[in-house]
């Protein structure tokens, strides 16, 4: 059975800052600092729903940030999939300048996370064990 494509859901100017609950110089303050994605089609210029809802961000209060979870930093999802990134075994960080001695692994471990919607990877790795292996550098003196 073939289905039919969804049609994206599109917004003219006016329709956008409705749905965005602003001003309509708004709109177009925020689309030429490059802010805001929006299509032009012929002269009209139209928005995605999915480019609007990224649009709002979430900042969650101190009591409330663990209940909503980070939200994609592409699209503004709300659901990012833990995992790890992996080749021929996990993927580790290595920073090239470390103190190292023979008895300690110089690899730090990454963890990631997919957005379920648009499959943007975010990256993290250990920064303790990072700060443990830094070499601490020696101000460089300049010479007068």
């Amino acid at each position: 059975m073939i289905t039919k494509p969804e049609n994206p859901q599109w917004y003219s100017i006016k329709e956008a800052a409705a749905y965005l609950d602003i001003g309509e110089p708004t709109v177009y303050r925020w689309m030429r600092a490059g802010r805001m994605t929006f299509r032009k089609v012929g002269d009209s210029t139209r928005f995605l729903k999915e480019d609007l809802d990224a649009m709002v961000s979430v900042h969650p209060g101190s009591k409330g940030s663990a209940a909503i979870g980070e939200p994609c930093p592409l699209c503004n999802h709300g659901e990012l999939v833990p995992g790890y990134m992996q080749s021929f075994g996990r993927v580790y960080f290595r920073p090239e300048k470390m103190k190292l001695s023979t008895f300690r692994d110089g690899n730090i471990r990454t963890i990631a996370k997919m957005c379920s919607r648009c499959g943007a990877v975010q990256w993290q790795g250990d920064i303790k064990k990072l700060e443990e292996l830094r070499v601490e550098q020696a101000p460089e003196t300049t010479e007068g």
